[in-house]
């Protein structure tokens, strides 16, 4: 059986947290979202908690998540008009 090898995309801004989780070819496997009402942490814990942590090999998160989440990458989340 092969290893799942999956990314977890992260994004926190300053109403709301995302999660979306992508398998290795592409197809999204689980996403969250919900307001944190700035409890944000805790909010990501409960969130966290809707995924099975050891299929993941890597996360992704926007430039507006907090440096207090570890990642493998940021990706810049401004759209430019």
């Amino acid at each position: 059986m092969k290893t799942p090898a999956n990314v977890l995309g992260v994004d926190i801004g300053s109403v709301s947290l995302a999660l979306a989780e992508i398998n290795s070819v592409g197809k999204l496997v689980g996403t969250f979202y919900d307001f944190h009402h700035g409890h944000a942490d805790d909010c990501l814990k409960r969130a966290l908690g809707q995924f099975d942590l050891s299929r993941i090999v890597g996360i992704a998160a926007t430039t507006s998540t907090p440096a207090t989440v570890k990642v493998s990458h940021r990706y810049d989340n401004r759209v430019a008009a």
